[in-house]
């Protein structure tokens, strides 16, 4: 009877392994959805004798398709650009322009103007729960389409915004990305890096609650 036990318990955990592996491949194929934000940014430098010149710099976030034509990624991500390109893991690219741009909640709204092929836009979903597993998509330190796996350990309001607090990996580059449910479904948008295991994402509720206000100055047609 022990042993039976035993059998039945090994044959539970290999079919829910089995689910939980078929989950994550389901979720990593919507990478098609995430894309490279690039940024150029100028910045003025002068020497001893006040020679001054413009210096370009660049930058590399994240971002997401979440209706078609628009691209949805964190407001200090393109908060300096004076040209924001976008590019997706196929390799097609496309100039943009912010058409929302929210500092106080850390959102930002870009419209792209190229094709960029057939991109399925991201759904929201604010049905979540503390104990979730979720996968983060992002660009880290440079190295592009990275995925980290952990889980919601929290959802916490800082500064009048609504946050999940999660222990899975996030660094440099990773801002703007997508914090993705078992389904493949966006319950935060990562943002901001503590330590290794205490990250934080703009929450779903909160980023549905700021396009509901924009509908009315936002042309989505």
């Amino acid at each position: 009877m022990k042993n039976l036990l035993i059998i039945i318990l090994l044959m539970v955990s290999c079919a829910s392994v089995g689910r939980v592996q078929s989950e994550v491949r389901n979720v990593v194929s919507r990478n098609e959805s995430v894309v490279i934000v690039r940024n150029t940014m100028l910045r003025m430098e002068c020497d001893a004798a006040k020679n001054c010149k413009m210096i370009e710099e660049h930058g590399l976030g994240t971002g997401f398709v979440f209706k078609k034509g628009y691209i949805m990624t964190n407001a200090h991500v393109v908060a300096k650009s004076v040209l924001t390109m976008v590019k997706t893991k196929g390799g097609k690219e496309s100039y943009t322009t912010v058409v929302f741009f929210d500092p106080i909640h850390d959102i930002a709204i870009l419209k792209y103007h190229d094709d960029l092929g057939d991109i399925e836009p991201l759904e929201f979903s604010e049905e979540y729960q503390i104990g979730d597993p979720i996968v983060v998509i992002g660009h880290p330190l440079r190295y592009v389409f990275s995925h980290t796996f952990g889980r919601i350990c929290a959802e916490r309001t800082i500064r009048g915004t609504l946050f999940i607090q999660t222990d899975a990996a996030i660094n440099f580059g990773n801002s703007g990305g997508v914090m993705l449910n078992h389904n493949g479904r966006v319950v935060a948008m990562t943002t901001m890096m503590v330590n290794p295991v205490l990250n934080f994402g703009v929450s779903s509720k909160e980023i549905v609650r700021r396009i509901k206000k924009w509908s009315d100055e936002v042309d989505y047609k």
